[in-house]
């Protein structure tokens, strides 16, 4: 393993030191570039975002990443994502900005990416069509501060698989599957108000 299985812990010296040697040698096979998932891992350190960034740079790979959190606090985040490319060179792709932004706050986020590009810094990003998500319920996505920061309840997330499948959570339901069954999907209706069948 890379790192330990702790999500909100950074990686040890030795650790960091090993992820270092690994992604030398994925680059060196010709891997496309660097991928990080901050908000599964947010015990990531930007020491170490930076450390592995400055490789991709010195490859000429970029560095995509999803950020580490969304909603208002996310506009923070974003801002520690187009630093990776302020710090280190590596041109970055911030992924899935709608689902990250898509609660009101997308203005100000569209304006901190376009000031980052008229800066002359090398950033792009991806998006989707709708403010939905889905995602394994075991992940820190779904901590349960999540319900506060979406000001959402437990029926907004429906279970995509596994023995609830099709069903909206109640609070049991849901920390039954977060012990139990962590990799089953959840969807997340946290956009505009949706309606299912």
């Amino acid at each position: 393993d890379v790192c330990s299985s702790d999500l909100y812990s950074p990686m040890s010296t030795s650790e960091l030191d090993n992820a270092c040697r690994l992604l030398e040698d994925a680059l060196s096979a010709g891997a496309a570039g660097l991928s990080f998932g901050l908000e599964y891992q947010p015990g990531s350190s930007k020491e170490e975002v930076l450390a592995l960034s400055r490789i991709a740079a010195r490859y000429g790979k970029p560095v995509a990443i999803h950020i580490r959190t969304d909603y208002y606090p996310g506009l923070l985040a974003l801002s520690e994502a187009i630093d990776i490319c302020r710090h280190t060179g590596a041109g970055v792709q911030i992924s899935h900005v709608v689902y990250q932004f898509g609660y009101g706050m997308m203005h100000e986020a569209l304006h901190i990416i376009d000031s980052a590009v008229n800066e002359g810094l090398d950033i792009t990003c991806d998006s989707g069509m709708y403010t939905s998500f889905a995602t394994f319920i075991g992940t820190a996505v779904f901590d349960e501060s999540c319900f506060e920061k979406w000001q959402i309840s437990y029926d907004s997330l429906v279970a995509a698989n596994g023995r609830y499948a099709g069903q909206r959570l109640s609070r049991d339901k849901y920390l039954d599957l977060r012990k139990n069954s962590p990799n089953d999907a959840v969807i997340a209706l946290i956009g505009v108000p949706h309606e299912i069948p």
